[in-house]
């Protein structure tokens, strides 16, 4: 039985490695937009607190670490959103025409994830000074968007409380401009957070989203990914940290425009 499943895990790992090393390969050599950078703060902002929040519910429940880390994940990725964009002087953008992945169960994340965004730069009109965000005001407007549409704010508050959301969101911040996004990912793996095969799928997932050179043909390279994933028997929190992350990632390159500038 463990061979059975160390052969099915070997050949997802193949599987995504084919594909992305057919799609890289057929890429020209261009230079990436400024707004790339906020994709990146995103999807580093997703990991770090989806690992949070996923730690905080097993401690706190011995259970729950799925919801832990939806909430943690979509919650830090959106204020990374919020603080990258601010510095870059960049407002709003639309995700109502991004392409979705009705296959992947966890898209929500990169969906509420902007849309949380949308939500506080609305309130605030982006009338604030880079870095400067309003902690609180972003963590209400979180759970206005959840209890709205996913969770109540009991169960936000229970598995991403208030306090962890600042701790979670220090810790990001002393790492994060010194500390690029391959680095985050070979970290997590060290920590014992995600898997090699997770960690494998992710540097090769970013090293094909630095050089694509279009929305369509990034999201349905994103999309074949994700879907090996989503029929994959790797673990439910695997599956959370890489179908989240590519979500936030796919989502948010059309969010930010990035291939419009």
């Amino acid at each position: 039985m463990d061979n059975l499943a160390n052969l099915h895990i070997v050949s997802v790992l193949n599987q995504t490695k084919d594909i992305t090393n057919n799609y890289i390969s057929k890429l020209p050599d261009i230079n990436r937009g400024k707004f790339w950078q906020i994709v990146y703060a995103d999807a580093k902002g997703f990991v770090g607190g989806a690992v949070s929040g996923a730690a905080l519910a097993t401690l706190a429940t011995g259970v729950g670490a799925g919801v832990g880390a939806i909430i943690g994940g979509t919650v830090i990725g959106s204020l990374a959103s919020a603080a990258e964009a601010e510095k870059l002087n960049k407002g709003s953008g639309d995700s109502n025409n991004a392409i979705f992945n009705n296959n992947n169960q966890y898209d929500n994340i990169g969906i509420s994830h902007y849309n949380i965004f949308k939500n506080y730069y609305n309130l605030e009109h982006n009338n604030i000074e880079p870095y400067d965000v309003d902690l609180v005001l972003f963590y209400n407007e979180s759970l206005n968007y959840f209890s709205d549409n996913e969770y109540d704010a009991d169960t936000i508050e229970f598995f991403f409380p208030y306090n962890t959301y600042i701790d979670t969101w220090e810790d990001y911040y002393d790492n994060e401009y010194i500390t690029d996004i391959n680095t985050v990912i070979v970290d997590l793996f060290e920590l014992g957070d995600i898997t090699y095969d997770s960690k494998e799928i992710l540097l090769d997932y970013i090293d094909a989203m630095e050089l694509s050179d279009s929305y369509t043909s990034f999201a349905s390279y994103s999309i074949s990914i994700e879907n090996i994933i989503t029929d994959s028997n790797y673990a439910e929190m695997q599956k959370i940290y890489l179908l989240g992350f590519m979500s936030t990632s796919r989502i948010g390159a059309y969010y930010w425009n990035v291939f419009g500038n």
